[in-house]
């Protein structure tokens, strides 16, 4: 059984960012809502994002830690949506789509303050690798999250892509920051 290695986004704390390349090129505002995004590379990716993604700073649970080889995680803002970037290579296993998917979704369920989960998941293609889109709707401490979940794998290496945002009446925002965040992914190598 291969292993299953999802990070809540909840988890993320931040740190100084010191290796992430960008090239600012903003769009206008005219092209994506109030959303105005520069092309960075991180985590292997080159993606359009809010902000300058800074470096997360995750505790791995012990059980893990044997499992990997290198793992990263980075945050961009945009005011009450963030984008959470995860990247994991395994020592010698192939990541698993949909382990990275369900697994997401079943960490999600467990947290005690997560309630009226909604679930949508996709099959798509990520820069020729197979990936899964996730659509996920819930109230978190009595407040309404719009989350959804990019995974694709490339042997064994998993990305995740997370568009979550935390306040009322921002679907219709976060899923247009979604769209041009997930449109603009691609590999560096």
């Amino acid at each position: 059984m291969k292993p299953l290695l999802i990070l809540p986004a909840a988890a993320l704390m931040i740190m100084p960012l010191t290796s992430c390349k960008d090239s600012h090129t903003a769009s206008s505002g005219a092209d994506h809502g109030k959303h105005h995004l520069a092309t960075y590379e991180v985590a292997g990716l080159k993606l359009e994002l809010p902000s300058s993604p800074a470096i997360g700073d995750v505790t791995l649970p012990e059980s893990a830690k044997p499992l990997l080889e290198s793992f990263q995680t980075y945050k961009s803002t945009d005011g009450t949506t963030r984008v959470d970037i995860v990247h994991a290579k395994y020592k010698s296993q192939d990541a698993s789509v949909d382990g990275a998917a369900d697994g997401a979704v079943a960490q999600l369920r467990a947290f005690p303050d997560v309630q009226s989960l909604s679930v949508n998941k996709n099959p798509v293609t990520v820069a020729g690798l197979a990936g899964r889109e996730l659509e996920l709707n819930y109230v978190k401490g009595g407040h309404p999250i719009h989350h959804h979940v990019l995974v694709f794998v490339r042997g064994n290496e998993m990305w995740q892509i997370q568009v979550i945002s935390e306040a009322e009446g921002s679907a219709a925002a976060a899923k247009m920051l979604k769209d041009h965040v997930f449109g603009s992914v691609n590999l560096l190598d």
